[in-house]
């Protein structure tokens, strides 16, 4: 990590994640949603956006408990309203972008001796 404010993107699934939280957010902000309440949560979810792209492992556990009780909930509307191949669909991109969260190494060895020789 060369600074607190390291704009290279994250790579991989993480910066589609990232960017999805940061349009969202802004997009919500600007036309407000359904209700006020939806503009709260918006920009609660703009500095996780940000925190996933400048690689900060606080954003990453934060998106990851987020997505764990999406899919939680997710698992009891399965059950209650049976699976479709939609459902079967969003729930594989939702396990997905648990597993990128999870495995995402956020300073590979490579970043981190590149980071000591300078």
């Amino acid at each position: 990590m060369k600074s607190y404010f390291d704009i290279r993107p994250p790579g991989g699934g993480i910066a589609w994640i990232a960017g999805c939280f940061i349009f969202a957010s802004l997009w919500f902000i600007a036309t407000g949603g359904d209700s006020p309440a939806m503009q709260r949560y918006a920009a609660a979810f703009l500095p996780v956006g940000i925190g996933l792209w400048l690689k900060h492992s606080w954003a990453r556990w934060i998106t990851f408990a987020f997505f764990s009780v999406v899919a939680v909930l997710y698992i009891v509307m399965v059950f209650d309203k049976g699976l479709t191949v939609r459902h079967a669909v969003k729930g594989l991109i939702l396990a997905g972008s648990l597993f990128a969260l999870w495995d995402w190494d956020v300073y590979p060895e490579t970043s981190r001796q590149e980071d000591e020789t300078r």
